[in-house]
């Protein structure tokens, strides 16, 4: 997934969709965020999981599963901010349903649209 601004690519979010045998339900795995560093701290990260949401939440998915590093204090931040839980004992964070459906809303106020995915 691509963040764009006036046509060029200023960030990315890599993701693969998975199956949680636990919740018996689709999920999807998130690789990694990145942005550009001339472009962060204007919202593009959380934009770029905003429209991940929204994406997760067409396929059916009830949650997104990912890693976090615990030298990343910004994105630990933002982790937090977003409604995602982290797990300290095994440094996984997730997005679940609820926080999916609130954060997907962003995803449609700046324009993404999914249709036909």
């Amino acid at each position: 997934m691509l963040a764009e601004t006036d046509g060029v690519v200023v960030g990315l979010a890599t993701y693969c969709e998975s199956y949680s045998t636990f919740m018996n339900q689709p999920s999807i795995w998130l690789d990694d965020v990145y942005v550009y560093p001339e472009h962060r701290n204007q919202g593009m990260g959380r934009a770029l999981l905003a429209c991940l949401c929204s994406v997760a939440l067409e396929l059916g998915c009830t949650q997104i599963d990912s890693t976090i590093a615990n030298d990343l204090t910004h994105e630990r931040k933002l982790t937090r901010a977003i409604g995602a839980k982290i797990f300290h004992e095994r440094r996984l964070i997730r997005l679940d349903h609820s926080s999916m459906k609130n954060l997907a809303k962003q995803a449609k106020a700046i324009g993404f649209s999914n249709a036909g995915q």
